[in-house]
């Protein structure tokens, strides 16, 4: 006797930016905050309750998290805020953190994300957008060339 198999269910990501994180995120958006802190930044000390103060005071203001969940998963976020650059006279937007959750790498969430804070950020006059990212990060300064982005200024550390 064989037994039909039911076709897998296959959750859909669903993508969107805002400027609050309901409690159950919370937790997940500083857990991965910490893993990519540690794992790119080995340098810097990571602080929970600095990064959470940031978040919290960016939100409040121009800030904004673009996320993808796979139902109550986190599969990537973007956290992002939309400036002003005084000598250039123009609007643009500065990406602060990008991750995408290990499980989700290589199929395609990432570009989603990064594409839809792009779209925002083109929406409301930004002319151009920023983000930093450690030279020891290989993979993901790849996939910021894939996304468009070249290197423009160089930042040195020492550390005391």
């Amino acid at each position: 006797m064989s037994m039909a198999k039911t076709p897998a269910t296959k959750c859909e990501i669903q993508i969107t930016i805002t400027n609050s994180i309901r409690s159950g995120l919370l937790d997940q958006l500083e857990r991965f905050a910490r893993i990519c802190f540690i794992d790119c930044w080995p340098m810097h000390d990571y602080n929970r309750d600095a990064f959470l103060a940031s978040l919290e005071k960016s939100l409040a203001g121009k800030g904004r998290l673009c996320l993808a969940l796979d139902g109550k998963v986190l599969g990537a976020y973007a956290w992002f805020e939309l400036k002003f650059n005084k000598h250039e006279k123009m609007r643009y937007g500065e990406i602060k953190f990008f991750y995408v959750n290990p499980k989700c790498r290589e199929r395609g969430i990432g570009t989603r994300v990064m594409d839809e804070c792009l779209r925002f950020l083109r929406k409301k006059g930004a002319g151009y957008a920023t983000l930093s990212v450690s030279q020891l990060n290989t993979g993901a300064m790849a996939f910021y060339r894939k996304m468009g982005f070249a290197p423009y200024s160089c930042e040195m550390y020492k550390k005391l």
